[in-house]
């Protein structure tokens, strides 16, 4: 044993690690005899676990018998947490060689939680289960980034203090809006209003799009009406300046939604995005699930009776579609069409659901009638709030009289 350890100690002088294995090994003869082994070799054994970084924080990752194993170390990615992580490598360096390793990983760290018999009926469900089931019966884009986030943290959410870290995960980590984040915050306070609704958020508040003025609509509307590849989307675009309707809404229209002896249109349905396939729209009641009506003025009436008379006065055919006679893609629309529209006239780049914004701020400055904008814009009591709350400025605008 002396002659072993002398030779070994010799060796030693590059392999310093190797005589800490020694001096606490277990069963002196066996290490021994695997680490002369290596010295005599002089080389260094590769080293078995790998430290990676994993949304801004240090994970380990090694193979034990044909099987992997992950484990967080819950400490970030930065230098000294680096070194930190070094002497629990070395411990599963070693637990692997002398086949010793712990595969509940509660030795290095690893919180294990207590099992609890209940019935599938009693275990509540999960964040990721209520947000799943949430999606299910209504789907939303924010909500689906949402799923994907809790998906791929790491990380338990059973306090508020766990919630807590969640969102200021997403917002070092993820580099998220404070905007963004509040509509997530939102969302996590209705399925699990425990452990996240304490939690605030601060947002600035966003100022509202500038409307497009009378001449720029004009200009707008004459551009499509006399563009040689677009003018089909002529009367598409009027449509929207002059009912405000949503985007979903306008494209969904179809011709038994409109009473021509009344001089009526009746906002019912929307065509809104597949939750499995965002290229493809479904049918489904409007944001509000309600129906509005909306009267029409001489100009739409004309534009519309026009377009219906040269139509296959097919009842459920759509009002507006594609040049193929499809849905109008409202993506492609607006990144090919609308972009080029307002380039060519040097407009003030505005997305086109700005249309619905200018519409409401040019009937609230000729009419201040809160109560009608909402029932034709939003068809609910809550759209008489939406309305004051984001247009207040025009509302309540003060005209100074001529003093002198």
């Amino acid at each position: 044993m002396d002659m072993d350890l002398a030779t070994y100690f010799q060796c030693s002088e590059h392999c310093s690690e190797h005589r800490q294995h020694v001096l606490v090994c277990e069963s002196p003869s066996t290490e021994l005899a695997l680490l002369y082994e290596q010295l005599y070799s002089c080389k260094m054994p590769k080293s078995q676990v790998t430290v990676f970084d994993r949304y801004g924080y240090l994970h380990l990752r090694w193979t034990y018998k044909s099987k992997q194993y992950r484990l967080s170390t819950g400490l970030s990615d930065t230098k000294s947490n680096r070194k930190a992580v070094d002497a629990k490598v070395k411990m599963i360096e070693s637990d692997i060689a002398y086949e010793r390793v712990d595969v509940t990983l509660e030795k290095y760290g690893k919180v294990v939680k207590k099992e609890f018999k209940v019935t599938e009926e009693k275990r509540a469900l999960t964040l990721t289960e209520l947000l799943e089931k949430r999606l299910k019966n209504k789907f939303c884009s924010p909500d689906k980034a949402l799923l994907h986030l809790l998906r791929y943290y790491s990380q338990d959410i059973e306090t508020t203090e766990n919630a807590q870290d969640f969102i200021n995960w997403i917002k070092e980590t993820r580099g998220t809006a404070n905007r963004t984040i509040k509509r997530y915050l939102d969302t996590l306070q209705v399925i699990s209003p425990t452990i996240f609704k304490p939690i605030k958020i601060t947002v600035e508040s966003k100022p509202l799009p500038k409307p497009f003025t009378t001449e720029e609509t004009r200009a707008i509307i004459d551009w499509f009406q006399t563009s040689e590849y677009y003018r089909h989307y002529a009367d598409y675009v009027k449509f929207l300046f002059l009912t405000g309707t949503r985007t979903s809404e306008a494209i969904g229209l179809r011709w038994k939604h409109i009473d021509f002896n009344r001089n009526l249109l009746f906002i019912s349905e929307s065509l809104g995005r597949n939750k499995n396939n965002t290229s493809h729209r479904i049918r489904k009641t409007t944001k509000t699930n309600k129906t509005r009506e909306f009267p029409m003025n001489h100009t739409l009436l004309e534009m519309l009776t026009a377009r219906h008379e040269q139509s296959d006065k097919n009842p459920e055919s759509l009002v507006f579609s594609s040049p193929k006679g499809c849905s109008i893609d409202d993506h492609n629309f607006s990144q090919r069409i609308w972009r080029k529209c307002l380039g060519e006239l040097k407009i003030e780049y505005r997305p086109q659901y700005n249309t619905r914004h200018t519409f409401i701020s040019h009937f609230l400055e000729k009419t201040k009638d809160v109560v009608k904008c909402a029932s034709l814009t939003h068809g609910s009591k809550s759209g008489i709030q939406t309305i004051f709350n984001n247009y207040a400025g025009i509302i309540n605008r003060v005209e100074v009289p001529e003093l002198f």
